[in-house]
Formats: C-alpha cells, sequence, structure tokens
C-alpha cells in the first residue's frame, strides 16, 4: 500500500495542522453553506473534502483536467438537476476553470440546492461572486513541529532509519507539504541502511540545502572565490537553474532576508523566461555579495 493512502485520515481530529479550521468544521451540521478550502498543497484541503462527503451523495471532480464550460454544462449541471436534498459537488482545483466556466458555475450554485466545497491553492483565481457564495476557510502549512513529529512516528512505523541530517533534509524538500513528504519516503520502504541528507537529495535530483547555504555562507563571509568553486561544482551536476534558484531562495528566507530575496526573485523570473546562463548567477552572486557586506 502506497504509504499517501496508508496514512491517509479517516477523521477530521487526525488531520495535521489547522486546528481552528477543522474546529469549525467539526461543528458544521448538514445544511452547512457552500464551503471553499484555499491554501498552499499538502495541508489537508482535499483530505477534509473526501471525509465531509461520505454524508453525501457525491460527484467529485477535478478542474485541471475538466476546466472547460461543458463540463459544467452537462456532468456537474445534470448531476445537480437530479433528485434528491443530500447532494455534494466537490471541485478541485477550481483556479483552473475558465472564466466562462466559472461563470456557469456561479448561477448553478445561485438556484441549486446541492452542496459545494471547491478547493484550489490561488484563490485570487477565482471570481469574487463565487467566493461570496461561499465560507472561505484558510489552511496553513502544518509547523514544522508536527510536521517532524509525524515523520518520526512514520519512519519508527515504517522501519526506515533516517538520521538528523536526513529528517532536515526531508523537510525542506517536502516544504511543509506532507503528501510530497509521504512521497519521499516510499522508496525508502525497506532499504537496511542509515537514510542522510545527501541520499535524499540525490534521490530526489535537487541540490543539497547544506551546500547553498555554504556558497551563501561563503558570499557573506567575503570569500567570494571559494562560493564560486562550490557552485561551480554544483553547476557540473547540471542541475536545472530553477531548482538552484528555489533552493537559494529557502536559504534566504531562513535567513528572514527579504533583500535576498528580492534579488532570487528577479533572477528566477529571468530563468523562467529562459535566461539562465552560468553568468547570472554570477551577476546574482554579486549583487547579494553587495547587500551581505
Amino acid at each position: 500500500m502506497l504509504l499517501v493512502d496508508k496514512y491517509s485520515p479517516q477523521k477530521l481530529q487526525d488531520i495535521l495542522g489547522n486546528k481552528e479550521v477543522l474546529s469549525i468544521l467539526s461543528r458544521i451540521k448538514s445544511d452547512f453553506p457552500h464551503l471553499f478550502f484555499t491554501g498552499p498543497p499538502g495541508t489537508g484541503k482535499t483530505t477534509v473534502a473526501h471525509i465531509i462527503k461520505t454524508d453525501f451523495e457525491c460527484l467529485e471532480l477535478n478542474a485541471s483536467d475538466e476546466r472547460g464550460i461543458d463540463t459544467i454544462r452537462t456532468s456537474l449541471k445534470d448531476f445537480c438537476n437530479k433528485q434528491g436534498d443530500n447532494k455534494l459537488v466537490v471541485l478541485d482545483e477550481c483556479d483552473h476553470l475558465t472564466t466562462a466556466a466559472q461563470q456557469a458555475l456561479r448561477r448553478i450554485m445561485e438556484t441549486s440546492s446541492t452542496k459545494f466545497i471547491l478547493i484550489c491553492n490561488q484563490m485570487s483565481q477565482v471570481i469574487e461572486p463565487i467566493q461570496s457564495r461561499c465560507a472561505v476557510l484558510k489552511f496553513e502549512k502544518i509547523s514544522k513541529t508536527e510536521f517532524v513529529d509525524k515523520i518520526k512516528d512514520i519512519c519508527s512505523e515504517e522501519h526506515i532509519d533516517l538520521t538528523e541530517s536526513g529528517l532536515e533534509a526531508l523537510v525542506n524538500i517536502s516544504a511543509g507539504d506532507f503528501r510530497a513528504c509521504l512521497n519521499c519516503l516510499q522508496p525508502l520502504l525497506n532499504l537496511q541502511m542509515p537514510i542522510d541528507d545527501d541520499f535524499l537529495y540525490k534521490l530526489n535530483g535537487i541540490p543539497s540545502f547544506k551546500i547553498l547555504e555554504s556558497i551563501m555562507e561563503q558570499i557573506k563571509l567575503k570569500n567570494f572565490e571559494s562560493s564560486i568553486k562550490m557552485f561551480n561544482d554544483l553547476w557540473k551536476i547540471k542541475f536545472e537553474s530553477t531548482d538552484l534558484l528555489e533552493g537559494f531562495f529557502k536559504v534566504a528566507k531562513s535567513w528572514d532576508n527579504y533583500e535576498i530575496l528580492k534579488i532570487i526573485g528577479k533572477y528566477h523570473l529571468k530563468a523562467n523566461e529562459g535566461v539562465n546562463s552560468k553568468m547570472q548567477f554570477y551577476s546574482m552572486f554579486h549583487e547579494i555579495n553587495k547587500i551581505l557586506n
């Protein structure tokens, strides 16, 4: 069994984090208003919807697969027009719906007795008339303490020998997304060996946070040549530029340095536009060096 299935919560009280949101949901009755779950991935939004839907006749759609107006006018409308009062529509990734599809959805929500649970990461992509017809519940990232405690419990249960450095790497790789964390743990089952940070970073094909932090530390200490050498060694491994930049961004975020975050964000935008040569990183380090010194 996949870990994401094995450790999928079956009750609201089993879900990690977001205790205030879960407290509200535990008190709702069958006549609850339309619900809108928004927040980062892997924080329990879809899991909560799956728990609630067990008491209803449910239609579940993923708008990233079925995003056009035809889906709203056919499958969804037909379901809402069926006889019965105990109907629920769970619409995941609703921020992927086209504007026309959202307008059609708005009209159905206005006229139908069917309950709706809408789920998305980017609430700003959903038109305001839909938002105003829902009780909006915002999910936050799981706290690091709760995240780490659960990882330790699962590793103990599954006999995964995760070292302290491996645990820290797993937290960095999953970035608060517990579903991603379980997917990272999946290939470690039955490995009779200690799992450290180097192993995990190589397994997931992303640059080591520890090395990226060391590069930034060398810049901070004005050891520019040393930082360039360390970076060149990383560059030879042929990591994606965006992965390197995301790693540097995490380092700056852990330092709580807004000015460095702005610089890295600027070069991340350039990389997304196709400008991702090694010289761009040299230029970024030079700008960071001026900020730190």
